[in-house]
This record gives structure tokens, C-alpha cells and sequence, in this order.
């Protein structure tokens, strides 16, 4: 079994305390950020596999390993794939640069990644 991944306050004056309640509180008590203790290292293949991906599924494996020991691996990967149910693509710029097109979503917004995820999770 894994160590349980913690998020510990930004100014360092709450407790640490798992994802669910990081997620439910917002902001730490004292007024801090919640950040994850430890960033999981993925595997170097997992990043030429990404390539072919859907942006679902990237993001689907790169949640499931902070939260592995939190939501079930089944019901992470029903929730990513509910929120991010529309494309999201990659637009060139300058030969080997590109940007990540945040404006595709449902609402034309960046805030579409983070919150219908959120939202999702907080069900």
C-alpha cells in the first residue's frame, strides 16, 4: 500500500490534511493554499504514450496518481471523462511550439479544466 499523500497549507500554520477535506475546505484556515506534500514522479514511457492520447485520459493518469489511495480508479476515470467529454487541441505556433487550446470547453473558458472537475469531485 502507498503512503498517504497529505496537502499541507502554504503558510505552513494549519494541519495536513487529505484530499477530501483540502477540496471541501478551499482555502486552509490560515488563509494558505493547499498543496500536495509530495509531486508522484510518472514514468518517462508514460510521457511518449501521452502523444496518442486523449486529453481525458492524460489527465485521467496523472490524477489517479494523487489520488489513487482517495477515489477509486473506476470513479476517477468516470468523472475525468464526464468533465472533459469535448476536444481539446494542441494548436502549433512555431515549429516544435504549440499552445493547449483552454478555450474549447463548454463555456469558452480556461476555468472549464479545473472547476467542471472540481465540481465533480465535490459531488
Amino acid at each position: 500500500m502507498s503512503k498517504e499523500l497529505l496537502y499541507y497549507s502554504t503558510n505552513l500554520q494549519s494541519p495536513k490534511v487529505r484530499f477530501k477535506e483540502a477540496l471541501l475546505t478551499g482555502q486552509a484556515p490560515d488563509k494558505g493554499l493547499y498543496m500536495p506534500e509530495s509531486i508522484p514522479v510518472l514514468d518517462r514511457s508514460m510521457f511518449f504514450r501521452f502523444k496518442q492520447e486523449s486529453y481525458a485520459n492524460i489527465a485521467c493518469t496523472v490524477a489517479y496518481q494523487f489520488l489513487k489511495d482517495e477515489i477509486p480508479a473506476s470513479d476517477l476515470q468516470e468523472m475525468v471523462h464526464d468533465a472533459y467529454n469535448f476536444d481539446v487541441p494542441l494548436q502549433n505556433v512555431y515549429k516544435r511550439s504549440h499552445i493547449m487550446r483552454l478555450d474549447r470547453g463548454p463555456t469558452a473558458s480556461f476555468k472549464d479544466f479545473a472547476a467542471r472537475l472540481m465540481g465533480r469531485w465535490m459531488q
